[in-house]
């Protein structure tokens, strides 16, 4: 039984907060509601260092600590401001082993109202690994959750975690002056290899969690210059992993804070990250890195959904929450997926799934300037808070978009698709067409698309009207033709 328990929450329309208390830092997210994709309204973190000097004295850091209580009393303001009834304070590794954890915890009950509750190594792994599994839920390998004072390694496979272990191998634990480069590694090493479950992974994938971990991924991302500057689903393979992990590893903090404008105390952390990660992947040899922005505050809310909720596509319903907010013709989604569906006659379930994806944010952007919608929808859909796509996924979901809106690849649009094989983007280009076509010719009418069809013919595709004689005008003809054009290419994708 899950000892994560709180009061039952509230109407699940209502805002929820989860703050997190961490060795490291502290965090507020408040989200819209409790949703299965939730949307971020407010997310602030102070880097206040609780768990500083933790394995040396057993105490809270003196400065951390006024930080973390300066922090809090903040957040509690806002919280009230924002009208934040449901909140969930929960705190991790440095209040969990400190010996003045319970009083802080005292006094912050007392100076801000907020009833703090200490999640369990093991827990904390738990919940760790449902919040990946609601991002990534096909996923089959190893959950890494770095924090600043422990490690939580979790197994997961068939949406479930199956293994867990909480580490005490965090940063913080291990910048003590007197250790050396030989013991730290020696530390580490003895840690991992008390999880003996580990080996039964060896060649699955490696999902990394925690800030320390996600610096490191966009430091990656700005050296290589990737074209998408998201971290979530970042992808290296081993070789690339180790090479950059333990370049890493041997840099010293000035030199990071000098290529990365992070900050001094970020940056003081990142070669004892990057060396427990050139650990776990020379351990556990993972086919990919795998980076995650979801984690411990994302399994919270994972953990609180029903069973139906928690089995949706976080893809699928991201992109209905996103259309029943912005779109104008509410019931067309499944009227366009059978209207396409004649367009792609060898169609993968995973490329079925991408374009209901599509035919979700088809209307998205209708309200933007026509002379910007195109390209206005092209980017949007780069930056939208969805998940369970690969990067190249959501540059596929991005071309449609374009396409879909009268847009044409240029310069720019060119280069962040580099992600994409010649034949996705025409396959982008194909569906795109077809959606333009489709809600220029109903007006987002539900009825009138079942007055047509798309058939394939030795010129590719051509529009049949089944019903009335009258829809198509010049306007609609020049858009026939283009898809006409489109689809001779690709003769029956």
């Amino acid at each position: 039984m899950s000892e994560w328990i709180y009061d039952a929450v509230g109407d699940c329309r209502d805002r929820i907060a989860v703050l997190d208390i961490g060795s490291n830092s502290v965090r507020l997210v408040v989200y819209d509601r409790l949703e299965r994709i939730p949307i971020s309204l407010f997310n602030e973190k102070a880097l206040c260092g609780l768990g500083r000097n933790l394995e040396q004295d057993g105490h809270l850091h003196p400065n951390g600590r006024a930080e973390a209580l300066a922090a809090l009393q903040r957040f509690a303001i806002l919280l009230k401001a924002m009208n934040v009834e449901q909140i969930l304070p929960m705190a991790t590794a440095s209040l969990r082993d400190a010996t003045d954890g319970p009083d802080f915890i005292r006094e912050v009950a007392e100076k801000t109202g907020l009833k703090i509750q200490i999640v369990s190594g093991e827990e904390e792994a738990r919940l760790s690994g449902l919040g990946v599994i609601s991002a990534m839920p096909n996923l089959s390998g190893v959950v890494g959750d770095l924090g600043g004072g422990s490690l939580e390694l979790i197994g997961v496979g068939q949406s479930m975690v199956k293994d867990r272990v909480s580490l005490p191998i965090g940063p913080q634990r291990l910048q003590r002056p007197k250790l050396s480069a030989a013991e730290v590694a020696k530390t580490i090493g003895r840690a991992l290899g008390s999880a003996d479950w580990l080996g039964q992974y060896r060649g699955q994938d490696f999902v990394a969690v925690g800030g320390a971990w996600r610096a490191l991924a966009r430091l990656h991302i700005e050296q290589t210059h990737h074209p998408l500057n998201i971290v979530h689903h970042y992808t290296l393979s081993l070789d690339a992993a180790l090479n950059f992990m333990t370049l890493m590893a041997q840099q010293s903090p000035l030199s990071i804070e000098k290529m990365s404008g992070f900050s001094r105390r970020r940056a003081e952390s990142l070669p004892l990250t990057a060396l427990i990660l050139v650990n776990i992947l020379e351990r556990l040899q993972p086919t990919n890195l795998v980076f995650s922005a979801y984690g411990l505050r994302e399994g919270v809310l994972f953990d609180l959904l029903s069973p139906d909720q928690r089995h949706q596509d976080p893809l699928i319903r991201g992109c209905q929450v996103i259309a029943e907010r912005n779109q104008r013709f509410a019931t067309l989604v499944d009227d366009l997926m059978m209207w396409t569906a004649p367009v792609f006659r060898r169609e993968t379930p995973e490329w079925a799934r991408l374009r209901l994806a599509c035919c979700l944010l088809s209307d998205f952007c209708w309200a933007e300037h026509p002379e910007y919608r195109a390209k206005h929808a092209f980017l949007r859909v780069l930056r939208l808070p969805i998940v369970g796509v690969t990067h190249a996924d959501r540059m596929f979901l991005a071309l449609v978009s374009l396409y879909r809106y009268g847009g044409q690849e240029d310069r720019e649009t060119d280069s962040m698709t580099n992600l994409l094989s010649p034949h996705e983007k025409e396959w982008a280009r194909l569906l795109g067409a077809a959606l333009r076509l489709g809600l220029s010719l109903s007006g987002g009418a539900t009825r009138l698309l079942h007055e047509s069809r798309l058939i394939w013919n030795n010129q590719g595709l051509q529009l049949e009207i089944t019903g009335r004689a009258n829809l198509v005008t010049e306007v609609l003809d020049k858009k026939i033709t283009n898809l006409g054009h489109v689809s001779a290419k690709l003769k029956g994708a």
